[in-house]
């Protein structure tokens, strides 16, 4: 070990530096440098020395360091904070690492660290304990000595004390109970109840510079490990919010797709079924739809027969149930499914009838699922039939979406046809009296020779003109010719059969389509139709009582006569002129032979006149 230099060193030093002096000057023989070295000889050694003793200073201070034993209460407060931090992670937490350090260090099997809260003590860090057990000990309840030396630090093995950690007041089988508190700082403090067999804690917490550094250590680790806990736990919430947003949000879009994908579909189907005029059509491409989309294999629809009852139109699926139904209109069911704004499950519609439903039973055990009732102006025109879905899966609240969003496009389409079909009728009807126009004779006579050509029938045409008509408005005014043209109007259709066409042409003539109808049928028709009106009597005050007409009538035949629409009007019209020509009041079939006078009898036009009508 080196000590301090001592003066006989420093002395030694000097005779060196004068013997080195005189053999200089020896050696040289000059004052001058020889003074000059003695100068620098002399500064050199005061350097060296200088030096050599603050080495020995230094290494003095050292070797005194190494004799003093370091502070151990001050290391283990150090170590155990340090080495609590280290340990601590996501999967050890801080507060579990402190506790084994703390009960390896000190030997402690069972122990409890509270910190304070207000106006009272919360357990944190614990081992060998039942944290259930434990409670929260109030300030006011701790004894006066452990209160009073809390500042400075302070033990109690009173019961009393260290009963204050248990809710029941029972100590948990300790050997060494010992209660330990120490505060700082404006409110802060710890509490420790421990068992203490070994003495370790009651010897390392007597040491004020350790209390002085641990405890405050230990609670503000724990209070930033709290805060760091909470953040996670704040950030783990926000993580899993955002997640559940990103999924919302996915859902959303999948959901705003599926609509736009609805939307579309929807646009479609009202496309489809708003460009139908037809009843029929209507009915037949709702069923396809609505068997597509809701993939069932049955589809039918209910329509008003007339005597308080709801029937089968006709078949539009590929599997018609193997019975009839029917929904009487008086019955709890029908009044249910007219008056539901939507479609009706008809397995749900049965747990609330308050009395059996046959139709009820029979449309379930006939695989009917579900009904929706289509209107039209404001009344049920119809009820459509959905039947079961072909997987035998069961309808979704998005199926029966469907079903009602298609139902009232249907139902508008019906209003749709409905007006066209009014409307239509009032173009294709003659106002005075009441029987179709030249409009809707013409487009029906076209169709009928269509259908005609196609199954290859004849198709018969009948122009008659009322003979002399003119002198009849002269005489009794043009209210008593319209009369006449209403009552004859009446007379006509009365005379032919169903499936016969009855138009007004113009003025006073008016023409009939007769459908299957040959040049024999037709001639007997149109002598017979002449010899009837002939002997008519009209009635009016306008004219005298039991007046009388006659006509004039010209028939043609398809394909006999003329192939075309115009021809087979031209056809008849000619036969027509030649009853007018041949005296009036007759009945005559056209031949291809017929010659007529320049200037037609009253009554007729020609063909030229047909196509400027037309």
């Amino acid at each position: 070990m080196l000590a301090r230099p001592g003066p006989w060193l420093i002395s030694l030093v000097l005779i060196l530096l004068c013997a080195v002096v005189l053999a200089t000057a020896f050696i040289f023989g000059s004052l001058w440098i020889t003074a000059s070295l003695t100068a620098i000889l002399i500064v050199a050694a005061y350097l060296l020395a200088r030096k050599i003793i603050s080495s020995y200073a230094d290494i003095s201070i050292i070797s005194n360091l190494t004799k003093l034993q370091p502070q151990t209460d001050n290391a283990i407060a150090y170590k155990l904070l340090a080495e609590s931090l280290l340990a601590g992670s996501d999967k050890r937490p801080f507060l579990a690492a402190a506790q084994e350090l703390i009960k390896e260090n000190l030997r402690l099997d069972k122990f409890v660290i509270f910190t304070r809260e207000d106006d009272r003590f919360i357990p944190r860090i614990l081992a060998g304990l039942n944290r259930n057990s434990l409670a929260s000990p109030q300030i006011h309840r701790l004894s006066n000595g452990l209160k009073r030396g809390m500042p400075e630090g302070v033990f109690s093995t009173l019961e009393s004390d260290v009963r204050l950690a248990y809710k029941n007041g029972e100590i948990d089988n300790m050997s060494a109970p010992v209660a330990f508190g120490y505060s700082w700082g404006r409110g802060r403090a710890v509490l420790v109840i421990a068992d203490d067999p070994h003495g370790d804690l009651t010897q390392l917490a007597k040491d004020a510079e350790f209390n002085k550094i641990f405890w405050p250590g230990l609670d503000y680790c724990m209070r930033i490990n709290q805060r760091l806990f909470d953040r996670n736990t704040e950030s783990r919430q926000m993580s899993r919010q955002l997640d559940q947003a990103r999924r919302d949000l996915a859902e959303l879009s999948r959901e705003l797709k599926n609509k736009m994908i609805d939307i579309q579909s929807f646009v479609k189907v009202s496309n489809e079924l708003y460009s139908l005029f037809n009843e029929e059509q209507l009915f037949q491409a709702l069923v396809d739809i609505v068997r597509a989309h809701l993939r069932t294999a049955i589809a039918e629809i209910l329509v008003p027969s007339g005597d308080g009852k709801f029937t089968i139109r006709q078949s539009l699926s590929g599997e018609r149930p193997s019975i009839e139904l029917a929904l009487d209109c008086e019955t709890e069911l029908c009044e249910l499914i007219m008056k539901s704004p939507k479609p009706v499950l008809l397995p749900l519609a049965a747990s609330g009838m308050k009395r059996d439903e046959p139709f009820l039973n029979q449309a379930i055990a006939a695989g009917i699922a579900a009904v929706s009732a289509i209107k039209a102006s404001g009344k049920t025109a119809c009820i459509l039939l959905v039947g079961e879905k072909s997987d035998r899966t069961q309808y979704s609240s998005p199926d029966m979406d469907f079903l009602f969003v298609v139902s009232n496009i249907a139902s508008l389409a019906l209003d749709n046809i409905y007006q066209y079909s009014t409307i239509e009728k009032l173009s294709y009807t003659d106002s005075m009296t009441g029987i179709y126009n030249y409009r809707y004779f013409y487009k029906r006579l076209s169709e009928e020779i269509l259908r005609a050509k196609r199954y290859e029938r004849e198709l018969a045409l009948v122009i008659l003109d009322i003979d002399n008509f003119k002198s009849f408005n002269d005489n009794y005014g043009h209210q008593a010719g319209d009369l006449i043209l209403k009552q004859l109007s009446d007379l006509i259709t009365r005379t032919i059969r169903s499936i016969d066409v009855v138009s007004r042409y113009g003025g006073e003539e008016f023409c009939i389509i007769m459908p299957d109808t040959g040049v024999g049928n037709c001639t007997v028709f149109i002598e017979r139709l002449r010899s009837q009106i002939a002997e008519s009597r009209f009635e009016s005050y306008l004219f005298p009582k039991g007046s009388s007409i006659t006509i004039s009538v010209g028939g043609a035949v398809y394909p006999r006569d003329a192939f075309t629409a115009d021809r087979l009007i031209y056809c008849a019209d000619m036969a027509l002129l030649k009853a007018k020509s041949l005296g009036r009041n007759r009945a005559i079939m056209y031949e291809s032979d017929f010659t007529l006078d320049s200037h037609p009898a009253e009554g007729g036009y020609d063909e030229s006149h047909q196509e400027s009508i037309f």
